[in-house]
Protein backbone atom coordinates (compact mmCIF):
# COMPACT_ATOMS: atom_id res chain seq x y z
CA UNK A 1 0.00 0.00 0.00
CA UNK A 2 1.14 3.65 -0.70
CA UNK A 3 2.34 5.74 2.17
CA UNK A 4 0.86 9.24 1.81
CA UNK A 5 -1.17 11.21 4.40
CA UNK A 6 -2.26 14.55 4.21
CA UNK A 7 -1.29 17.85 5.85
CA UNK A 8 -3.52 20.25 7.33
CA UNK A 9 -3.22 22.60 4.85
CA UNK A 10 -3.98 20.19 2.14
CA UNK A 11 -0.95 19.04 1.05
CA UNK A 12 0.32 15.46 0.46
CA UNK A 13 3.43 14.22 2.94
CA UNK A 14 5.04 11.11 2.07
CA UNK A 15 6.08 8.50 4.79
CA UNK A 16 2.77 7.82 6.72
CA UNK A 17 0.72 4.41 6.06
CA UNK A 18 -2.84 5.83 6.30
CA UNK A 19 -5.35 3.27 4.91
CA UNK A 20 -8.10 5.53 6.43
CA UNK A 21 -8.07 7.63 4.02
CA UNK A 22 -8.24 5.56 1.11
CA UNK A 23 -11.33 3.75 2.33
CA UNK A 24 -12.52 7.46 2.49
CA UNK A 25 -12.65 7.80 -1.07
CA UNK A 26 -9.04 9.77 -1.30
CA UNK A 27 -8.37 9.04 -4.87
CA UNK A 28 -4.60 8.66 -5.64
CA UNK A 29 -3.28 9.44 -9.00
CA UNK A 30 0.35 10.26 -10.45
CA UNK A 31 1.68 8.92 -7.55
CA UNK A 32 0.10 11.82 -4.83
CA UNK A 33 -2.60 10.87 -2.87
CA UNK A 34 -5.49 13.90 -3.38
CA UNK A 35 -8.66 14.35 -0.92
CA UNK A 36 -11.49 14.17 -2.23
CA UNK A 37 -14.57 17.12 -1.65
CA UNK A 38 -15.74 15.66 1.99
CA UNK A 39 -12.09 15.27 3.10
CA UNK A 40 -11.42 19.10 1.83
CA UNK A 41 -14.48 20.24 3.89
CA UNK A 42 -12.92 17.95 7.09
CA UNK A 43 -9.35 19.80 6.56
CA UNK A 44 -10.91 23.26 6.30
CA UNK A 45 -13.28 22.89 9.69
CA UNK A 46 -9.76 22.10 11.09
CA UNK A 47 -9.09 21.01 14.81
CA UNK A 48 -12.28 19.31 16.28
CA UNK A 49 -13.06 17.23 19.64
CA UNK A 50 -14.08 13.43 19.12
CA UNK A 51 -16.35 12.47 22.17
CA UNK A 52 -17.17 8.71 23.00
CA UNK A 53 -19.03 8.51 26.10
CA UNK A 54 -21.22 5.91 27.16
CA UNK A 55 -22.43 2.79 29.17
CA UNK A 56 -18.86 1.53 28.27
CA UNK A 57 -17.18 4.50 30.23
CA UNK A 58 -18.72 2.80 33.50
CA UNK A 59 -17.77 -0.73 32.96
CA UNK A 60 -14.62 -0.61 31.95
CA UNK A 61 -14.92 -1.76 28.66
CA UNK A 62 -13.83 -0.43 25.67
CA UNK A 63 -16.09 -2.17 23.50
CA UNK A 64 -18.90 -4.26 24.99
CA UNK A 65 -21.71 -6.53 23.27
CA UNK A 66 -24.27 -4.39 24.57
CA UNK A 67 -25.02 -7.14 27.29
CA UNK A 68 -23.48 -3.88 29.86
CA UNK A 69 -27.16 -3.36 31.89
CA UNK A 70 -28.29 -0.29 31.62
CA UNK A 71 -28.25 0.81 35.51
CA UNK A 72 -24.54 0.58 34.79
CA UNK A 73 -24.47 4.14 33.14
CA UNK A 74 -24.80 6.25 36.05
CA UNK A 75 -22.70 9.74 35.49
CA UNK A 76 -22.41 11.39 38.85
CA UNK A 77 -21.53 15.19 37.73
CA UNK A 78 -22.49 14.96 34.27
CA UNK A 79 -21.52 18.61 33.00
CA UNK A 80 -22.16 18.69 29.30
CA UNK A 81 -21.98 22.54 29.03
CA UNK A 82 -18.32 22.28 30.59
CA UNK A 83 -16.86 19.59 27.63
CA UNK A 84 -17.95 22.12 25.00
CA UNK A 85 -16.20 25.23 27.17
CA UNK A 86 -12.70 22.92 27.38
CA UNK A 87 -13.59 22.50 23.59
CA UNK A 88 -13.66 26.29 22.86
CA UNK A 89 -10.65 26.92 25.44
CA UNK A 90 -8.89 24.63 23.73
CA UNK A 91 -8.99 26.13 20.22
CA UNK A 92 -11.15 23.25 19.32
CA UNK A 93 -13.73 24.16 16.40
CA UNK A 94 -16.68 21.22 16.56
CA UNK A 95 -17.77 18.47 18.84
CA UNK A 96 -18.20 15.59 17.16
CA UNK A 97 -20.53 13.37 19.76
CA UNK A 98 -20.54 9.39 19.12
CA UNK A 99 -24.32 9.26 20.32
CA UNK A 100 -24.96 5.72 19.72
CA UNK A 101 -21.86 3.00 19.49
CA UNK A 102 -21.42 -0.56 18.61
CA UNK A 103 -23.02 -1.50 22.20
CA UNK A 104 -25.95 0.12 20.81
CA UNK A 105 -26.57 2.21 24.14
CA UNK A 106 -28.25 5.98 23.04
CA UNK A 107 -27.48 9.26 24.67
CA UNK A 108 -30.87 10.34 24.22
CA UNK A 109 -34.25 9.08 24.99
CA UNK A 110 -34.72 6.79 21.88
CA UNK A 111 -38.34 5.30 21.29
CA UNK A 112 -36.91 2.24 19.68
CA UNK A 113 -35.06 1.16 22.04
CA UNK A 114 -34.83 0.81 26.18
CA UNK A 115 -30.52 0.86 26.04
CA UNK A 116 -30.64 4.30 26.34
CA UNK A 117 -30.42 6.95 28.94
CA UNK A 118 -33.87 7.62 30.02
CA UNK A 119 -33.92 4.11 30.89
CA UNK A 120 -30.78 4.57 33.28
CA UNK A 121 -30.11 6.03 36.77
CA UNK A 122 -29.01 9.53 34.47
CA UNK A 123 -31.69 10.80 32.20
CA UNK A 124 -29.70 13.51 30.76
CA UNK A 125 -30.00 13.76 26.64
CA UNK A 126 -26.77 13.90 26.17
CA UNK A 127 -27.02 14.94 22.43
CA UNK A 128 -29.80 17.56 23.36
CA UNK A 129 -27.27 19.10 26.31
CA UNK A 130 -23.88 18.77 24.06
CA UNK A 131 -25.58 20.49 21.07
CA UNK A 132 -27.17 23.50 23.18
CA UNK A 133 -23.78 24.02 24.52
CA UNK A 134 -22.23 23.69 21.01
CA UNK A 135 -24.55 27.02 20.26
CA UNK A 136 -23.88 28.42 23.20
CA UNK A 137 -20.06 28.51 22.59
CA UNK A 138 -20.12 28.72 18.86
CA UNK A 139 -18.92 25.03 17.98
CA UNK A 140 -20.22 23.00 15.34
CA UNK A 141 -21.61 20.07 16.27
CA UNK A 142 -21.53 16.96 14.76
CA UNK A 143 -22.82 13.25 15.15
CA UNK A 144 -21.61 9.67 14.98
CA UNK A 145 -24.51 7.05 15.05
CA UNK A 146 -23.25 3.56 14.80
CA UNK A 147 -25.54 1.26 12.64
CA UNK A 148 -24.57 -1.74 13.83
CA UNK A 149 -26.40 -2.77 17.06
CA UNK A 150 -25.09 -5.37 19.51
CA UNK A 151 -27.54 -5.22 21.97
CA UNK A 152 -30.47 -5.30 19.39
CA UNK A 153 -28.77 -6.88 16.46
CA UNK A 154 -31.54 -7.27 13.40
Amino acid sequence: MAQYALHPDGRTLQGVTDAVLLDAGAVRLGGALHPNETQKAMLKRGYGMFIHFGVNTFSGDEWSDGTVPVSAYNPTRLDCDQWVRVARDAGFRYVLLITKHHDGFCLWDSKYTDYDVASSPVKTDVVGEVSKACKKYGLQFAIYYSLWDRHEPL
